[in-house]
Protein backbone atom coordinates (compact mmCIF):
# COMPACT_ATOMS: atom_id res chain seq x y z
CA UNK A 1 0.00 0.00 0.00
CA UNK A 2 1.54 3.31 -1.04
CA UNK A 3 1.16 6.62 0.79
CA UNK A 4 -1.83 7.73 -1.27
CA UNK A 5 -3.66 4.43 -0.80
CA UNK A 6 -2.97 4.57 2.94
CA UNK A 7 -4.29 8.14 3.16
CA UNK A 8 -7.42 7.20 1.21
CA UNK A 9 -7.98 4.15 3.45
CA UNK A 10 -7.67 6.30 6.59
CA UNK A 11 -10.12 8.88 5.29
CA UNK A 12 -12.61 6.17 4.38
CA UNK A 13 -12.77 5.03 8.03
CA UNK A 14 -15.38 6.85 10.12
CA UNK A 15 -13.10 7.98 12.93
CA UNK A 16 -14.83 11.09 14.22
CA UNK A 17 -15.27 11.10 18.02
CA UNK A 18 -16.37 8.67 19.49
CA UNK A 19 -15.49 6.26 16.62
CA UNK A 20 -11.69 6.30 16.84
CA UNK A 21 -11.27 2.59 17.63
CA UNK A 22 -11.55 1.43 13.99
CA UNK A 23 -8.82 3.74 12.72
CA UNK A 24 -6.55 2.73 15.59
CA UNK A 25 -7.08 -0.95 14.82
CA UNK A 26 -6.44 -0.34 11.11
CA UNK A 27 -3.15 1.42 11.86
CA UNK A 28 -2.12 -1.21 14.37
CA UNK A 29 -2.76 -4.01 11.84
CA UNK A 30 -1.00 -2.12 9.03
CA UNK A 31 2.05 -1.38 11.18
CA UNK A 32 2.08 -4.93 12.57
CA UNK A 33 2.62 -6.27 9.04
CA UNK A 34 5.48 -3.81 8.43
CA UNK A 35 7.18 -4.38 11.79
CA UNK A 36 6.92 -8.17 11.44
CA UNK A 37 8.83 -7.99 8.14
CA UNK A 38 11.43 -5.48 9.32
CA UNK A 39 12.24 -6.46 12.91
CA UNK A 40 10.18 -3.77 14.61
CA UNK A 41 7.47 -3.79 17.22
CA UNK A 42 4.05 -2.15 17.41
CA UNK A 43 2.03 -1.55 20.59
CA UNK A 44 -1.32 -0.05 21.52
CA UNK A 45 -1.38 2.41 24.41
CA UNK A 46 -4.89 2.85 25.81
CA UNK A 47 -5.96 6.45 26.35
CA UNK A 48 -9.63 5.78 27.15
CA UNK A 49 -11.91 2.80 26.57
CA UNK A 50 -12.00 2.19 22.77
CA UNK A 51 -9.38 4.93 22.20
CA UNK A 52 -5.66 4.28 22.03
CA UNK A 53 -2.42 5.49 20.56
CA UNK A 54 -0.35 3.31 18.27
CA UNK A 55 3.44 3.25 18.58
CA UNK A 56 5.72 1.41 16.16
CA UNK A 57 9.44 1.27 16.84
CA UNK A 58 12.63 -0.45 15.81
CA UNK A 59 15.52 -1.14 18.17
CA UNK A 60 15.66 -1.15 21.95
CA UNK A 61 15.89 2.58 22.60
CA UNK A 62 13.38 5.05 21.21
CA UNK A 63 15.20 8.29 20.47
CA UNK A 64 12.50 10.15 18.54
CA UNK A 65 8.81 9.80 17.79
CA UNK A 66 6.61 10.96 14.94
CA UNK A 67 3.30 11.98 16.39
CA UNK A 68 0.24 12.77 14.32
CA UNK A 69 -3.53 12.71 14.52
CA UNK A 70 -4.91 9.39 13.22
CA UNK A 71 -8.20 10.57 11.72
CA UNK A 72 -7.22 13.02 8.97
CA UNK A 73 -10.72 14.34 8.19
CA UNK A 74 -14.31 13.30 7.72
CA UNK A 75 -15.03 11.46 4.48
CA UNK A 76 -18.12 13.65 4.03
CA UNK A 77 -16.22 16.88 4.63
CA UNK A 78 -16.39 19.31 1.71
CA UNK A 79 -12.65 19.82 2.24
CA UNK A 80 -11.86 16.10 1.75
CA UNK A 81 -11.23 15.59 -1.93
CA UNK A 82 -9.07 13.61 -4.28
CA UNK A 83 -6.65 16.03 -5.89
CA UNK A 84 -4.49 14.01 -8.25
CA UNK A 85 -4.88 11.18 -10.70
CA UNK A 86 -2.83 8.97 -8.36
CA UNK A 87 -5.44 9.40 -5.62
CA UNK A 88 -3.66 11.86 -3.36
CA UNK A 89 -6.07 13.23 -0.82
CA UNK A 90 -6.11 16.82 0.29
CA UNK A 91 -7.68 17.65 3.60
CA UNK A 92 -7.50 21.37 4.30
CA UNK A 93 -8.46 22.79 7.66
CA UNK A 94 -10.35 26.01 8.20
CA UNK A 95 -7.18 27.55 9.63
CA UNK A 96 -5.17 26.67 6.54
CA UNK A 97 -7.89 28.07 4.31
CA UNK A 98 -7.88 31.36 6.18
CA UNK A 99 -4.15 32.00 5.71
CA UNK A 100 -3.28 34.87 3.34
Amino acid sequence: MDLFQLTRALIDIDSVTPNEEKVGQFLFDHLAEITARTGGRVVRIQVQPHRYNVLAHWGEHIVATLSTHMDPCRRSSPRAKTTTSSGAVECATQKALSRP
